[in-house]
């Protein structure tokens, strides 16, 4: 009798199985199964899942997954010798991605071509300006400028942010962005206020990347990921955080502190904005620290 991997999961860890589930299905296309998880899915796994959640509670993830596969080890016909060290996390970092000034300025000056294209161009660019979560910016509304400001509480760290509203931001909340826009929804059950239709993460990431690669956001960079060294074109490193880094980044390049980027961020800890978001070198370092570098000639 074969025995059902989620089913399994979800009796042994009913509170975090469907986020573990939904993260496993973005990284490989296809839900686990004892019969078919082998090593490349579950590093494939491991990646997304260091990707779109803390170190903590990427290990706990994958601890639960490693225990799972040993209540059923033998079924696992797939998985080769090794297999559970691929799901021991290391106390290691990955490199991270931001856009520029100028990258950001052409993905928001890009003209979709699909309504998929257009949701996540608008939900990409608010998270960029307004600095929000996926989760809150499909509830944003217009109701939610006040003031000159976006308003509104983190449904995950129930923190209230205050962000000053950019011009393209209120555009995109009053549904001004693109007036040409409603033709891509005509045929389509989409909302035409783009930002607010729901996506898959995979659509997302995908998407995403298409819209950089067409805007030559394709510069040769080398990042350190997971122990290794990984060289490719800019675009294919984009993912669903990269809005959220790319806000905090750009506003500690133009002079925010840190503790006012952690704000608006909605954090609930100063420490996950400097060591998580703020992706750039340091900003200004002082006459006498630059002096001791500048000796060196």
């Amino acid at each position: 009798m074969n025995v059902n991997f989620e089913e399994v999961f979800a009796r042994k860890y009913p509170k975090t199985y469907k986020r573990i589930m939904a993260i496993y299905e973005e990284a490989n296309g296809c839900k686990p199964e004892f019969a078919t998880i082998s090593k490349p899915e579950l590093s494939a796994f491991v990646d997304t899942l260091c990707d779109k959640v803390c170190g903590s509670s990427a290990k706990t993830y994958t601890a639960q997954f490693k225990a799972v596969t040993n209540l059923d080890e033998e079924e696992c016909t797939n998985l080769a010798k090794g297999w559970d060290k691929v799901l021991s996390i290391k106390n290691d970092v990955s490199e991270q991605i931001y856009l520029t000034d100028d990258e950001l300025a052409r993905v928001i000056a890009y003209s979709p071509d699909t309504a998929t294209e257009a949701t996540i161009q608008q939900q990409f660019i608010l998270a960029c300006l307004v600095g929000a979560r996926h989760g809150d910016i499909v509830k944003l509304t217009e109701k939610n400028i006040r003031n000159d400001f976006v308003c509104y509480v983190s449904e995950k760290t129930k923190i209230r942010a205050q962000v000053p509203v950019s011009v393209i931001a209120r555009k995109i909340l009053t549904g001004h962005f693109r007036n040409n826009t409603t033709t891509l929804f005509q045929n389509d059950s989409f909302e035409v206020m783009a930002y607010r239709n729901k996506v898959s993460d995979t659509t997302f990431n995908d998407t995403l990347r298409t819209i950089c690669r067409l805007c030559d956001i394709d510069e040769e960079i080398t990042l350190y990921k997971r122990g290794q060294y990984i060289t490719a074109p800019k675009w294919k490193f984009a993912s669903s955080h990269l809005g959220r880094r790319t806000c905090a980044t750009l506003l500690y390049i133009h002079g925010c502190d840190i503790y006012s980027i952690s704000r608006i961020l909605a954090h609930a800890s100063v420490e996950m904005t400097a060591q998580k978001y703020i992706l750039c070198p340091l900003r200004q370092l002082s006459d006498e620290t630059m002096m001791y570098f500048n000796q060196f000639k």
